[in-house]
């Protein structure tokens, strides 16, 4: 298609930026053949447009068959009025801590157009991945985080677990702590504590059906942990013979003196580093 190369001449045309400071403006990344050479041309702007874009964007929508991207040579500004605009502010809201806002983290991060939209996932989940990369550094959850299981971990009493637990909790359910484990809510988020020696009694113990609120009892088909960082996953069966197994991930944390495992489902980083810390 002869509108194919004529954009690829136009984008090689655009200058190299004089200066990378400011807002982004645009990023073009186009991967091509040309006499059976394959080729790729890359070209990043900041504040403003080069003179052949309203030519760039004519040629991108004559290509696409529609119009992919509008001619608007407004520079977007990555802060919250841009995020609450174009994702799902509410949850990412959840994320952050009550004394940090969203514009501190953006600027800390940092988090720019690229971070958004040149990562390697939906700008969504590459939006979340920042905050939440940036929130795990800050409050050091990373160093709470394990790729296995310790063999030898520290040992813990019940008492000591009890103590533990009733200190990091607001809540915790007496009536069905155990010698190795005991579950409770922070700030309404249940955690499962476990005492790192006894983590195996613990996995040989879990009950064989879970009430995940359907009003029936779901049959559970293993319980395991897997991946890096190491999570808690419980495996549940296909509902037909040609469905996918589900499974519920849960974190797990070691708190700092390396006796107990803390299991959540949490996915607000600084109450999280309350409980683990």
């Amino acid at each position: 298609m002869k509108e194919a190369l004529e954009l690829v001449h136009e984008v090689e045309a655009i200058p190299d930026p004089v200066s990378t400071d400011g807002a982004n403006s645009y990023i073009i990344q186009i991967n091509y053949v040309e006499d059976g050479v394959e080729k790729y041309v890359e070209k990043t702007g900041y504040n403003t447009f080069p003179d052949n874009w309203d030519r760039v964007i004519e040629l991108t929508n004559t290509i696409a068959g529609y119009q992919f991207f509008s001619d608007n040579r407004e520079v977007a500004v990555i802060d919250s009025d841009y995020i609450d605009e174009h994702f799902d502010s509410v949850w990412i809201a959840n994320m952050i801590p009550d004394d940090m806002t969203l514009d501190e983290i953006i600027e800390a991060a940092p988090i720019t157009y690229v971070t958004i939209y040149g990562g390697p996932g939906w700008p969504e989940d590459n939006l979340n991945n920042a905050i939440n990369n940036y929130l795990y550094s800050y409050f050091d959850l990373w160093s709470h985080q394990i790729e296995e299981l310790d063999k030898n971990p520290a040992e813990s009493s019940k008492d000591e677990l009890y103590e533990f637990a009733d200190s990091r909790l607001h809540k915790v359910d007496w009536d069905n702590a155990t010698d190795y484990s005991c579950t409770g809510t922070y700030k309404g988020v249940t955690y499962e504590i476990v005492r790192y020696d006894m983590v195996q009694i613990w996995l040989d113990n879990q009950p064989e059906t879970l009430d995940l609120g359907r009003n029936y009892p779901q049959l559970v088909e293993e319980y395991c942990f897997t991946g890096n960082p190491l999570q808690f996953d419980i495996v549940l069966p296909p509902k037909e013979a040609f469905m996918s197994k589900g499974h519920i991930y849960k974190n797990v944390f070691v708190d700092g003196s390396g006796k107990y495992l803390i299991i959540t489902e949490s996915d607000k980083p600084g109450e999280i580093a309350d409980v683990v810390k």
